[in-house]
């Protein structure tokens, strides 16, 4: 995937995929604070893509946490919608409010 980015997406682009910690028990804390080191090195007008458990991780951080940068477009592929009380997923169960990802680009 990362070089077909790269191709699409030129010379100019970079496109950075981190392998997360624990994916077998993945817990949001452990994800949270290794996002969170990754975003300085981001730079604006970012495209954030989340494939499955990636893709509600990022929609439960962009919905409680704010980015300092500028996102151009947020892209969540086969990611599952969930709360609580439809499928529990430990810690990854999105609230109610998702707005603020909108507001984030």
């Amino acid at each position: 995937w990362k070089a077909h980015l790269q191709d699409h997406f030129g010379s100019a682009a970079q496109a950075i995929m981190p392998r997360m910690p624990n994916p077998q028990n993945a817990r949001y804390a452990e994800w949270k604070i290794y996002f969170e080191k990754i975003i300085p090195l981001l730079n604006d007008d970012l495209i954030l893509i989340g494939h499955s458990l990636g893709g509600i991780f990022l929609a439960k951080y962009l919905s409680e946490e704010r980015i300092a940068k500028k996102i151009k477009a947020t892209l969540f592929v086969a990611a599952p919608y969930n709360t609580a009380e439809v499928h529990p997923l430990v810690d990854f169960n999105l609230g109610k409010d998702l707005q603020r990802i909108t507001e984030q680009g």
